[in-house]
């Protein structure tokens, strides 16, 4: 028996919500990384980028790579298969006391790793690689399916996907095996126990034969889950077979236990199933898309909560790794909406998303020859309601100096920020304004030539306009 979602799924077209709908572009950020697989915070302005192969480099902000690793593990993975490697890394929710982060790979043996490390005591940009401290190892028989994902949840448990063990159609049937690690999405208390605990509320903590450390069953593959820092709901993208893939959800208010349905099911769609029993309660995905028109993999993302890209608010982003094409899945009007796409990537092989410390969103591409990390951005210059006012920005580019012309609907004042491409304020005023056309000048001879965004907050909204320092 299927239990649904108490929600109205359907699939439109993105001129059904062409007035709210984000004009999707990806902006080169970082290069010079081979097979990247992750994009991470520390809570800083940093990004910390996985290479399958076994490191982890830092990006800094102005997009510049380490000149180091931050960690090589390389002696230690196996990432010869396809979908081996480094596959997860995640930063203590006390990391900046102390020091501790988690990273899952596949050791020499095959195997999924979930292991600790810590940071240097002498380089904040340097890992201890002698601080490894192994919390579990998970026997996985073949190459595919491993998983990896790893993030901390509101809760401050880890939580780990891990995938049903490989080759196809789940021959060991292990998704819907409760005794076995494999298929699920692990919850973990690292902060007590040796090497970890099994939280109180794991769902099936008093089932006889099942493990312990299951938080939820019936996955594929999940490959990139993430949480709503705002709302806390997970959100999981899982590998289909060979027709359909799927985005599952899990509000932030369940008490786990959830069965996502494989191999029972292929996203919606039956596969067999024999393997799930009669009164077995399956959570269906909240969106599914075919491997119609070149789409072959899932890499999940996030939902947007960052402040530059209102259009982006509350939409949930997902990429296919074969056409490179950007979807999304949000609600509007109790409506939840699903496949809406976004961009046709200008590359492929997307990977993984990441988020930054402000929540503004990153992807990374595999692409041989690529090996870069983009910057995902609503190109349109239309934020929130206010564009209906007018904005005009010259000379642009300019040396420093311009003027800024502000048609305005009110009289009252605006705050004004400029900020650079990574989102971070660089100055801030305040301008008096009144209804009508307002001139503004601006100096700005203390930054360095490069673009930045001049952003208008109103009552009403947004206005952005891009510009160039010389």
């Amino acid at each position: 028996m299927k239990k649904l979602f108490t929600l109205l799924v359907c699939v439109v077209t993105a001129s059904f919500c062409q007035a709210q709908m984000p004009e999707l572009e990806l902006q080169e950020f970082s290069t010079g990384y081979i097979a990247p697989l992750g994009i991470e915070h520390a809570g800083d302005d940093r990004l910390f980028i996985l290479e399958k192969a076994g490191r982890v480099w830092i990006a800094f902000s102005d997009g510049s790579k380490s000149n180091s690793p931050f960690l090589n593990i390389v002696s230690k993975v196996k990432s010869s298969g396809s979908e081996q490697g480094l596959l997860g890394l995640a930063f203590h929710p006390d990391y900046a006391s102390n020091g501790h982060f988690y990273v899952t790979y596949t050791n020499l043996s095959g195997n999924v790793v979930i292991a600790r490390y810590s940071v240097s005591s002498m380089n904040q940009n340097m890992a201890n690689s002698n601080s490894e401290s192994i919390m579990l190892m998970i026997y996985h028989p073949w190459q595919n399916h491993n998983g990896g994902c790893t993030k901390f949840g509101p809760d401050g448990y880890l939580y780990v996907g891990v995938g049903d063990g490989g080759r196809a159609g789940d021959p060991l049937e292990a998704a819907q095996d409760k005794s076995v690690l494999l298929g699920k999405m692990l919850r973990l208390d690292v902060d007590n126990g040796l090497p970890y605990s099994i939280p109180a509320s794991n769902p099936f903590v008093n089932t006889p034969g099942a493990a312990p450390e299951i938080w939820a069953y019936g996955l594929r593959n999940p490959w990139r889950f993430s949480f709503d820092r705002k709302s806390g709901d997970l959100w999981i993208g899982d590998v289909g077979q060979v027709k359909w893939e799927e985005v599952d959800y899990q509000k932030a208010s369940s008490t786990g236990g959830e069965n996502y349905g494989w191999d029972c099911y292929e996203g919606h769609h039956l596969y067999e199933p024999e393997n799930c029993t009669q009164n077995e309660m399956i959570t269906s995905p909240v969106a599914e898309y075919s491997h119609d028109g070149g789409d072959c993999s899932i890499t999940g993302g996030f939902v947007y909560r960052g402040s530059q890209f209102p259009n982006l608010k509350g939409k949930y982003l997902y990429v296919d790794y074969c056409s490179g094409i950007f979807r999304a899945v949000y609600k509007q009007n109790g409506i939840t909406i699903t496949n809406v796409e976004l961009l046709d990537g200008v590359d492929f092989q997307y990977s993984s998303f990441g988020e930054d410390k402000n929540g503004e969103l990153y992807v990374a591409t595999v692409n041989p020859g690529g090996g870069r990390i983009y910057r995902v951005v609503d190109k349109s210059m239309k934020l929130g309601t206010a564009t209906a006012n007018l904005v005009s920005l010259y000379p642009n580019p300019n040396n420093g100096q311009f003027s800024v012309e502000w048609s305005s609907m009110l009289d009252k004042d605006c705050d004004i920020e400029i900020m650079n491409m990574m989102g971070q304020q660089m100055m801030s005023e305040t301008k008096s304004a009144t209804i009508g056309l307002n001139t503004w000048s601006f100096n700005t001879n203390q930054l360095s030539p490069g673009s930045y965004f001049l952003v208008i907050h109103t009552t009403d909204g947004l206005v952005r306009q891009k510009f160039a320092i010389e």
